[in-house]
C-alpha cells in the first residue's frame, strides 16, 4: 500500500489527508506538502483553531528568519491507506499550503522521489 502521484509543476509531492477534531466529531480535508526541508509537520493557525485542536507545549522553530516559538498540538491525522494516528503538528505558516509534512512523521515510511519520471510514492517500509 502507498500514496503515490505525480510530481507538482516546481516538482512538490503532495498527499491528501484529513485532520481530525479534538474530539474526533468532524475533519477537514488538505493537500499537504510533503516537505523534507521541515524537521516539524505545520498547520495553518485558522484550521488549527477550526478543529479545537488544544496546545499541549510550546516549541522553538528554527526559520530562516531565526527562531521563533510556536504552540505545538497532538492531532489525529488520516493518510489513507498507509497512516491513521496521532502526530505532533504545530501551529505556523506554512508557506501557499495550508498544511505541511515534515520528517518527523515522513520518518516511518519510506519515500522515493523520481525527479525523470516525475512521480513520488510513499510506502511502509517492508
Amino acid at each position: 500500500m502507498s500514496i503515490s502521484g505525480p510530481l507538482a509543476q516546481m516538482g512538490e509531492a503532495y498527499a491528501n489527508v484529513e485532520v481530525y477534531s479534538a474530539d474526533g466529531s468532524h475533519s477537514l480535508p488538505f493537500r499537504a506538502k510533503v516537505d523534507t526541508g521541515a524537521y516539524a509537520s505545520l498547520l495553518d493557525k485558522a484550521s488549527i483553531s477550526e478543529l479545537g485542536l488544544e496546545p499541549v507545549d510550546v516549541v522553538t522553530l528554527n526559520t530562516a528568519a531565526g527562531p521563533v516559538p510556536s504552540q505545538k498540538y497532538m492531532a489525529r491525522v488520516v493518510a489513507a491507506p498507509i497512516w491513521d494516528g496521532r502526530i505532533v503538528i504545530v501551529a505556523g505558516r506554512p508557506g501557499t499550503d495550508q498544511m505541511l509534512l515534515g520528517r518527523q512523521w515522513l520518518s516511518k515510511f519510506r519515500f522515493e522521489y523520481d525527479g525523470p519520471g516525475r512521480r513520488f510514492s510513499i510506502s511502509r517500509p517492508p
